[in-house]
Protein backbone atom coordinates (compact mmCIF):
# COMPACT_ATOMS: atom_id res chain seq x y z
CA UNK A 1 0.00 0.00 0.00
CA UNK A 2 1.08 3.55 -0.78
CA UNK A 3 0.91 5.26 2.35
CA UNK A 4 2.43 8.77 1.45
CA UNK A 5 -1.30 10.68 2.00
CA UNK A 6 -2.75 8.78 4.81
CA UNK A 7 -6.21 9.85 3.73
CA UNK A 8 -6.29 8.16 0.36
CA UNK A 9 -4.12 5.32 0.32
CA UNK A 10 -3.73 3.11 -2.85
CA UNK A 11 -2.65 -0.40 -3.43
CA UNK A 12 0.51 -0.54 -5.55
CA UNK A 13 0.99 -4.26 -5.60
CA UNK A 14 0.01 -7.78 -3.81
CA UNK A 15 2.15 -11.77 -3.23
CA UNK A 16 -0.98 -14.47 -2.42
CA UNK A 17 0.70 -16.75 0.03
CA UNK A 18 -1.78 -19.13 -0.20
CA UNK A 19 -1.96 -19.37 3.71
CA UNK A 20 -1.50 -16.75 6.91
CA UNK A 21 0.77 -14.25 7.45
CA UNK A 22 1.45 -13.79 11.01
CA UNK A 23 4.29 -11.30 11.00
CA UNK A 24 6.38 -9.91 8.27
CA UNK A 25 10.19 -8.19 8.44
CA UNK A 26 11.89 -5.95 5.69
CA UNK A 27 15.37 -5.41 5.48
CA UNK A 28 16.34 -3.13 2.35
CA UNK A 29 14.36 -4.83 -0.61
CA UNK A 30 13.25 -8.06 0.86
CA UNK A 31 10.73 -9.03 3.16
CA UNK A 32 10.35 -11.79 5.26
CA UNK A 33 7.09 -13.10 6.15
CA UNK A 34 6.39 -15.84 8.84
CA UNK A 35 3.42 -18.18 7.19
CA UNK A 36 1.36 -21.43 8.83
CA UNK A 37 2.34 -22.69 5.61
CA UNK A 38 4.03 -26.16 7.05
CA UNK A 39 6.10 -26.44 3.75
CA UNK A 40 7.29 -22.74 4.19
CA UNK A 41 7.05 -21.57 8.05
CA UNK A 42 9.74 -18.70 6.18
CA UNK A 43 8.62 -17.06 3.03
CA UNK A 44 11.26 -14.81 1.62
CA UNK A 45 9.73 -11.82 -0.86
CA UNK A 46 11.64 -9.88 -3.35
CA UNK A 47 10.06 -6.67 -2.92
CA UNK A 48 12.43 -4.21 -4.90
CA UNK A 49 9.76 -3.69 -7.17
CA UNK A 50 6.59 -2.60 -5.12
CA UNK A 51 3.60 -3.15 -8.26
CA UNK A 52 4.99 -6.91 -8.42
CA UNK A 53 6.09 -8.83 -5.56
CA UNK A 54 7.91 -12.08 -6.26
CA UNK A 55 9.07 -15.05 -4.44
CA UNK A 56 13.18 -15.16 -3.19
CA UNK A 57 13.01 -18.57 -1.66
CA UNK A 58 11.40 -20.36 1.77
CA UNK A 59 12.61 -21.94 4.69
CA UNK A 60 10.88 -24.89 6.16
CA UNK A 61 11.67 -25.67 9.40
CA UNK A 62 10.78 -29.14 9.05
CA UNK A 63 7.76 -30.00 11.74
CA UNK A 64 4.34 -28.90 11.36
CA UNK A 65 4.86 -25.81 13.49
CA UNK A 66 3.49 -22.46 12.59
CA UNK A 67 5.85 -19.50 11.92
CA UNK A 68 4.18 -16.70 14.23
CA UNK A 69 7.36 -13.89 14.67
CA UNK A 70 9.95 -12.69 12.28
CA UNK A 71 12.60 -10.34 13.00
CA UNK A 72 15.44 -9.02 10.84
CA UNK A 73 18.63 -7.08 11.44
CA UNK A 74 20.18 -8.25 7.84
CA UNK A 75 19.87 -10.93 5.48
CA UNK A 76 22.36 -12.93 7.46
CA UNK A 77 20.32 -12.95 10.76
CA UNK A 78 16.87 -13.48 10.55
CA UNK A 79 14.88 -14.37 13.81
CA UNK A 80 11.70 -17.18 13.58
CA UNK A 81 9.70 -17.67 16.25
CA UNK A 82 7.53 -20.61 16.03
CA UNK A 83 4.28 -22.32 17.86
CA UNK A 84 5.28 -24.43 20.61
CA UNK A 85 5.94 -28.32 19.83
CA UNK A 86 8.88 -29.81 21.68
CA UNK A 87 11.32 -28.68 19.01
CA UNK A 88 13.14 -25.65 19.18
CA UNK A 89 10.86 -22.69 19.01
CA UNK A 90 13.54 -20.40 17.53
CA UNK A 91 15.87 -20.43 14.71
CA UNK A 92 18.30 -18.40 13.67
CA UNK A 93 18.69 -18.43 9.95
CA UNK A 94 21.12 -17.02 7.69
CA UNK A 95 18.89 -15.55 4.34
CA UNK A 96 22.04 -14.49 2.75
CA UNK A 97 21.15 -16.71 -0.29
CA UNK A 98 17.21 -17.06 -0.24
CA UNK A 99 16.74 -19.98 -2.28
CA UNK A 100 18.72 -21.64 0.33
CA UNK A 101 18.14 -20.43 3.67
CA UNK A 102 20.28 -22.14 6.61
CA UNK A 103 20.11 -22.73 10.50
CA UNK A 104 22.66 -20.60 12.17
CA UNK A 105 21.26 -21.36 15.74
CA UNK A 106 18.28 -22.20 17.81
CA UNK A 107 16.93 -22.15 21.29
CA UNK A 108 13.89 -23.86 22.92
CA UNK A 109 11.50 -21.83 24.41
CA UNK A 110 8.99 -23.11 26.15
CA UNK A 111 6.05 -21.79 24.62
CA UNK A 112 4.87 -19.94 21.56
CA UNK A 113 6.99 -17.13 20.23
CA UNK A 114 4.86 -14.56 19.48
CA UNK A 115 7.43 -11.65 18.52
CA UNK A 116 10.78 -10.89 18.73
CA UNK A 117 12.94 -7.92 19.33
CA UNK A 118 16.73 -8.18 19.07
CA UNK A 119 19.22 -4.89 19.74
CA UNK A 120 22.85 -5.10 20.26
CA UNK A 121 22.68 -8.73 19.99
CA UNK A 122 19.96 -9.35 23.07
CA UNK A 123 16.95 -10.91 21.90
CA UNK A 124 13.46 -10.37 23.63
CA UNK A 125 10.46 -12.97 22.90
CA UNK A 126 6.87 -11.90 24.10
CA UNK A 127 5.95 -15.67 25.00
CA UNK A 128 3.04 -18.13 26.25
CA UNK A 129 5.72 -20.65 28.32
CA UNK A 130 3.73 -19.43 31.48
CA UNK A 131 6.18 -17.79 34.42
CA UNK A 132 8.79 -17.11 31.63
CA UNK A 133 6.24 -14.78 29.61
CA UNK A 134 9.82 -12.27 28.58
CA UNK A 135 12.96 -14.33 27.72
CA UNK A 136 15.61 -12.80 26.94
CA UNK A 137 18.61 -14.24 25.38
CA UNK A 138 22.32 -13.43 24.38
CA UNK A 139 23.07 -14.07 20.34
CA UNK A 140 26.03 -12.88 20.34
CA UNK A 141 27.07 -16.22 19.55
CA UNK A 142 23.97 -17.17 17.31
CA UNK A 143 24.89 -20.70 16.75
CA UNK A 144 24.70 -21.12 20.70
CA UNK A 145 22.04 -18.51 22.23
CA UNK A 146 22.26 -18.38 26.14
CA UNK A 147 19.57 -17.24 28.34
CA UNK A 148 20.34 -14.45 30.23
CA UNK A 149 16.67 -14.04 32.20
CA UNK A 150 13.10 -14.85 32.40
CA UNK A 151 10.32 -12.31 33.34
CA UNK A 152 7.23 -13.80 34.83
CA UNK A 153 4.33 -11.47 33.60
CA UNK A 154 1.65 -13.22 35.13
CA UNK A 155 -0.37 -13.44 31.70
CA UNK A 156 0.80 -14.52 27.72
CA UNK A 157 3.03 -12.26 25.93
CA UNK A 158 1.58 -11.12 22.76
CA UNK A 159 3.88 -8.23 21.74
CA UNK A 160 6.74 -5.92 22.54
CA UNK A 161 8.97 -3.50 21.59
CA UNK A 162 11.82 -2.19 22.53
CA UNK A 163 12.65 1.60 22.64
CA UNK A 164 16.02 3.23 24.39
CA UNK A 165 16.64 0.37 26.97
CA UNK A 166 12.51 -0.25 27.93
CA UNK A 167 11.01 -2.94 26.73
CA UNK A 168 6.96 -2.40 26.13
CA UNK A 169 5.05 -5.73 26.47
CA UNK A 170 1.23 -6.65 25.18
CA UNK A 171 -0.15 -9.73 27.28
CA UNK A 172 -3.22 -11.44 28.09
CA UNK A 173 -5.69 -9.14 30.48
CA UNK A 174 -6.09 -10.09 34.29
Amino acid sequence: LNASNPSAITSIGSFEEGDNVNDIAIVGATAYLATNDNAAELRILNIANYASPSSAGTFNDGGNENGLAIFATSTSAVFLGYVSSGNPDLDILNATNPGSVTTTGSFEVGGDVNAIYVESNIGFLATTNGGQELRIINLYAPAAPVLISDVDLGDDAFDLTFNRQHVYIADAAD
